[in-house]
């Protein structure tokens, strides 16, 4: 998808938002969807955010502790 597809996709969901078939979130960025945020330190595993392959929405958020050593 392009830049300027992406962001007409974006504008069009501000306008008419609807529920994602994939993760059944609102498809906007002010909607109130739950997401997961998970904390991780320098001896976790690596972990990354995770996505709805359909709408983008953001599922899970990881948020890296610093290396304080």
């Amino acid at each position: 998808m392009s830049n300027m597809a992406g962001r007409l996709k974006r504008i069009e969901r501000v306008i008419r938002p609807v529920k994602c078939p994939e993760c059944g979130g609102p498809m906007t960025e002010s909607g109130n969807a739950k997401v997961e945020v998970r904390w991780q330190t320098f001896d976790d595993p690596p972990m990354k955010s995770e996505y709805c392959p359909k709408c983008g929405r953001p599922l899970v958020i990881v948020l890296h502790w610093l290396d304080e050593r």
